[in-house]
């Protein structure tokens, strides 16, 4: 099976985004218990102490970063998989 690297990383680039935007939504709907959850998935890691204000610039920030990186691997990974097919 061939994977084709844009169609990877686009899909997987606008999922990671719908995830971030629904996250940038709690966070600012209720800082509080988005940052108690959070800490807990990572291990008990106090966020509280490096949590900052959400304004549109760190959020569109903050989305088209996650895009890139998420399109980046999974490009690469594609990209990888299919030269490890041959």
């Amino acid at each position: 099976m061939h994977l084709k690297p844009h169609a990877l990383g686009l899909s997987g680039g606008l999922v990671t985004a719908i995830g971030y935007v629904l996250c940038s939504a709690w966070y600012a709907l209720d800082q509080a218990s988005a940052v108690k959850f959070f800490g807990y998935i990572s291990h008990k890691f106090n966020l509280g102490q490096i949590a900052g204000t959400l304004d549109w610039g760190s959020f569109f920030a903050g989305l088209v970063a996650w895009f890139v990186m998420t399109y980046v691997s999974l490009w690469v990974t594609a990209w990888l998989y299919n030269k490890l097919l041959k």
